[in-house]
Formats: C-alpha cells, structure tokens, sequence
C-alpha cells in the first residue's frame, strides 16, 4: 500500500509539472501573457494599411499589391523595430505571422533572434523565423540582431510581408538610423 501511495504521488507529480511547463510554451492566448503597452518612442518610418492576406492556394499576397518595403540604413545591434497591427479576415491564429527581409527581398532573411515584445520567434520546416504575435490587435517589437542588422543595412532597408494582419505602423527605435529616400 506504501509503495502504490508514493507511486501515485510520483506520477500526480509528474502530470502537475509536465502540464505547467506544457502551457508555459503555449503562445496561444494573449491571457498567459501580460500585452506591453508603452513602447520607447522611434522613429515612424511607414504609416498606412497593409492587409497582409493569402489565396485559396497558401499563397501570400497583400493589399494594396506589394508588401511594406521601407529604405533606411545604419541600424546596429540592439535597435529595436515595431509594428503596430490588426487583424483582418485571415486572422486564424494558427496561421499567422510576420517575416522580415532584406529590401526588396535582397540581403535574406532577418535571425529575428533578438529579444521580443508581445510574441515569439518561430521557424518554418524551410528554417525561415517568423514573428507570432501574442493577440491580432497590437503592437509587436524585437531587438536586432548584429546579423539583421547588417542584412538591413547591406540591403537598405527592410521588406515586411506575411500573412493574418494588417500592418497600420513600423517604427524604429535608433539613434544610429537613417531614412533614405
């Protein structure tokens, strides 16, 4: 009877702990995580409204045509980037993201492995990172790498696409940027 009761404790135990850790990896829901609100002030280096969509065939694709290619230079590590969104009709959660790029799509992908604010960095099956916002409705942010960094400045500047949202602000926080025409 002594071993059955410390076996049962061992393995509530273990179902108590492996449930916790579980839904601490869980991004699903804004409720588990606290939404950040107040952001350092940056520069606004895109304004407007960018419904990132995609077709009956997964392809991705926005309107007005084109995704959010902004020119600018001199960003380091550590610089942090923006973007206030909301959602539009393809808003399921277990499809969304945003991806960033080199402008127009030279210099390749963004590490995104700087630190986050209000979502998560994950990959595709391809290896491409891509943000997860925590909520369709807010403002998203993550640091610079030294590597993203020099792909934006290499490329100068950035393409934003994606799909789920529709991006209405990108501000850069940097006192090292320069926003070319």
């Amino acid at each position: 009877m002594k071993r059955l009761s410390i076996l049962i404790v061992v393995i509530a135990s273990f179902l108590i702990n492996f449930t916790f850790l579980s839904c601490q990896n869980d991004v699903s829901s804004s409720d588990d995580y606290p939404i950040v609100m107040e952001f350092e002030a940056g520069t606004t280096v895109w304004e407007g409204s960018s419904m990132f969509l995609v077709d009956d065939e997964g392809n991705w694709f926005s309107r007005p045509d084109g995704f959010i290619t902004i020119y600018f230079s001199g960003v380091k590590e550590g610089d942090q980037i923006q973007i206030t969104h909301t959602e539009n009709s393809m808003s399921d959660y277990d499809y969304t993201a945003l991806e960033f790029q080199g402008r127009d799509w030279t210099g390749g992908t963004l590490t995104l492995g700087g630190n986050c604010v209000n979502c998560t960095k994950r990959t595709w099956l391809e290896g491409y990172a891509y943000l997860k916002p925590y909520s369709a409705n807010q403002t998203a942010a993550f640091n610079l790498t030294a590597s993203d960094a020099k792909i934006i400045n290499e490329a100068n500047g950035l393409t934003i696409y994606g799909d789920g949202y529709t991006v209405k602000k990108v501000v850069i926080v940097s006192d090292t940027m320069e926003v070319l025409d």
